[in-house]
């Protein structure tokens, strides 16, 4: 009795490790068409973009929803995770912790940063507006972040939090210009799509085997256990060059 149900319990975690990736991209993309639907309900003099794919000097990047209007350009991040959510703006990775079990996730404010970047190379010779970084959480999610230069809201609190923004920089008919740079520069091939999907996974498999091992997955400098301000930490053995940081 004692065999058969060990044996039905590893059955039941080796299809919990098969389905979880299928589940949290649901959840994910659940998140994402919440945050569609009160984006969508902006004044029309905001341009809504959904699932953006940009080049970079690295490959391609992925921006979840991007809003265009007078009074900026706004690029919104989501994350739909439950959990208490916990991280510093200029921290490598920060933790999502599940009734004690903690995970460690990407920091989605630099996450978003790289987004920017590959706006800004969009934009060149357009920039009269600021870009305004969003990172916005569904309402299971507990933040416990420590963020300046970005906004961190929860997904009901988008459209309030872009609309605090009324200085107007540019006139509704220079908003179209940068609505046709975006739309020549955003990349709808599906196998380009595709490989992104797969660069990014390899991407994450790659840095967690380096970690693993002990070594830095950004310079392979490697990890030296230190304490900080918020306790002990992996930092990288070539700091200051390389500022990678990674919670034990």
């Amino acid at each position: 009795m004692e065999s058969f149900l060990f044996i039905i319990i590893l059955i039941a975690f080796i299809a919990f490790l098969i389905f979880r990736p299928s589940l949290a991209n649901r959840k994910g993309k659940r998140g994402e068409n919440a945050a569609a639907w009160y984006l969508h309900r902006l004044p029309s003099e905001y341009v809504v973009y959904s699932n953006i794919m940009l080049p970079t000097n690295y490959g391609t990047t992925q921006i979840d929803h991007l809003v265009v209007s007078p009074y900026g350009a706004f690029v919104i991040e989501v994350k739909n995770m439950q959990g208490i959510i916990s991280g510093h703006e200029n921290s490598e990775s920060w933790t999502q912790n599940i009734y004690g079990h903690k995970y460690e996730i990407r920091n989605p404010v630099k996450q978003n940063m790289a987004h920017i970047i590959a706006l800004k190379s969009v934009f060149k010779g357009l920039m009269k507006m600021p870009i305004v970084s969003i990172v916005a959480f569904g309402h299971e999610a507990r933040l416990n972040v420590s963020v300046d230069n970005s906004a961190i809201v929860y997904i009901s609190q988008l459209t309030q939090v872009i609309k605090q923004h009324e200085v107007v920089y540019i006139d509704r008919g220079e908003v179209s210009k940068y609505c046709a740079a975006i739309e020549a520069a955003n990349i709808q091939d599906d196998d380009t799509r595709k490989a992104h999907v797969s660069n990014v996974s390899s991407y994450v498999r790659d840095r967690e085997i380096a970690i693993a091992n002990g070594h830095c997955p950004q310079c392979d400098g490697d990890l030296v256990l230190r304490e900080g301000k918020y306790g002990q930490f992996y930092g990288c053995s070539n700091y200051p060059h390389c500022r990678f940081t990674h919670k034990p």
